[in-house]
């Protein structure tokens, strides 16, 4: 199961898991407007720290194309309304895999996924909230299980996962995992759960 650790905000972060030797698949940076966000600049400098078999994910909600272009990253992570055109002129210009976030609120998707499904590289389902996510709770897995099967690209699931959910998410047909609250005390990213996703998820 591959594991994406998202909102990192913090330079240390980065410096502790290079330290322990320990990475998830994916590292991600908002850059939309939240407590976790950062710059284009910080991620620049911080990207040092990070090994290029990482791939590093730029968190987007309806941004411009000049937002894009300047984020140094791998994969643009689009959490708004974007259409599907505008997803594939984001991947025209940038190169780059596109990932869209579809807001779940009970059996709902807040867009549906079938104009995408020749443009983006993947999935993310996550619970709706103010910015399209973020919320840090979960949603019902069973309701949308028959929509992943039907689904022939990569699906993350987010939405508070914790350790504890990697277990009851295997039987799905889902990829992988993208947590931020999950792996935080107090509003901070901790090591020691990250570290815990990570041993669970390659067991």
């Amino acid at each position: 199961m591959k594991v994406k650790i998202c909102g990192i905000f913090q330079e240390e972060t980065l410096v502790e898991l290079k330290e322990r030797q320990i990475w998830p698949d994916y590292i991600g940076f908002v850059f939309t407007k939240s407590r976790r966000q950062v710059s284009a600049e910080q991620v620049k400098q911080w990207k040092m720290h990070i090994p290029n078999f990482v791939k590093t994910v730029g968190v987007f909600v309806n941004p411009s194309i000049e937002q894009i272009v300047e984020a140094p990253v791998d994969i643009i992570q689009l959490h708004g309304d974007e259409t599907a055109n505008y997803c594939q002129l984001i991947k025209d210009m940038t190169g780059k895999q596109i990932w869209k976030v579809l807001s779940v609120e009970g059996e709902e998707l807040h867009l549906p996924y079938q104009p995408y499904l020749d443009v983006v590289d993947g999935f993310i389902f996550d619970t709706a909230g103010a910015n399209r996510g973020g919320t840090g709770t979960k949603f019902d897995w069973g309701v949308h299980k028959e929509t992943w099967e039907k689904i022939k690209l990569p699906i993350l699931v987010a939405g508070g996962v914790t350790a504890n959910d990697l277990k009851q998410l295997k039987p799905y047909s889902i990829d992988g995992v993208d947590l931020s609250s999950g792996v935080e005390v107090e509003g901070l990213k901790s090591l020691e759960k990250i570290v815990e996703v990570l041993e669970e998820a390659r067991k």
